[in-house]
């Protein structure tokens, strides 16, 4: 199992994505995908992802960053991270992907991602409000 934890303060290492299965799920949770903001407007994300309609880019894990509700939260980060990690199985890269979200403190999200028989986890400090 690979254990990475990272503090979104300080940006994602470059020597993450030497690995490319690791570098893959990085990218593909901690871009920002389209979302919706609180006032309902269309939230931040990659621009492009309004010019197709099949690949989108990223997870809204960022949408996240107010909750307080930790085990409603973790239920729609585990829903975001699915979704962001959708494209491995639709692309043929892996037959299956699972996600299980925790919190090990009050502001960290950790996501235990299995990809066919790879085992990676994820803890964000400053990912979830106090």
């Amino acid at each position: 199992m690979t254990k990475v934890v990272l503090d979104l303060q300080y940006g994602i290492p470059f020597n993450l994505y030497e690995d490319e299965l690791l570098g893959a799920v990085i990218l593909s949770l901690y871009c920002d995908a389209r979302g919706v903001e609180a006032d309902g407007s269309v939230g931040r994300g990659w621009w492009a992802d309004g010019l197709t309609e099949r690949d989108r880019w990223g997870s809204r894990l960022w949408e996240l960053i107010r909750s307080k509700d930790i085990p409603e939260t973790l239920r729609i980060a585990e829903d975001y991270a699915k979704a962001a990690l959708s494209w491995i199985v639709d692309d043929g890269v892996a037959s299956n992907v699972s996600v299980m979200a925790y919190s090990p403190k009050r502001t960290v999200l950790g996501l235990l991602v299995k990809i066919d028989n790879h085992s990676i986890n994820l803890e964000v400090a400053n990912a979830l409000r106090p």
